[in-house]
């Protein structure tokens, strides 16, 4: 049998352990499983974004990424610094992730700068890498 045919045979009563058959990945809910099996092991990625080539496997996945790239507006702004971002949560992942220390990892492609290398390099990729392909 394969995966898609599976997908559609599979009951909730089959599901009642919240753990991926394939993976045995625990979730909370039900109804997660399915939404694991097909974003994680399909890869489906039917939500696509308007404004770029981005995919999504999740509506609410495809609005975030709209908000925090395609919108001007940056309404939550930090007190400790210039940074600012459409979205509450990375607003509260930026204090809680950047101490009062100097930032020393700057970017060379822009004005931004980190505390970590590694939030460097993931903004490198998303905001000039990925615009590449």
């Amino acid at each position: 049998m394969n995966l898609q045919t599976y997908l559609k045979h599979i009951t909730l009563e089959e599901m009642k352990n919240h753990k991926c058959d394939l993976c045995n990945h625990s979730l909370p809910l039900k109804t997660n499983v399915q939404q694991h099996l097909k974003s994680v092991h399909l890869k489906e990625t039917n939500h696509k974004c308007d404004l770029c080539d981005f995919r999504f496997s999740f509506k609410s996945n495809l609005q975030n990424h709209f908000k925090s790239v395609h919108l001007i507006e940056r309404n939550h702004k930090c007190c400790l610094c210039n940074y600012s971002c459409t979205l509450k949560v990375n607003l509260l992942n930026h204090i809680k992730s950047v101490p009062l220390k100097e930032r020393n990892q700057k970017c060379d492609l822009c004005d931004e700068d980190y505390m970590y290398k590694d939030n460097l390099q993931t903004h490198k990729i998303y905001a000039f890498e990925r615009k590449k392909s």
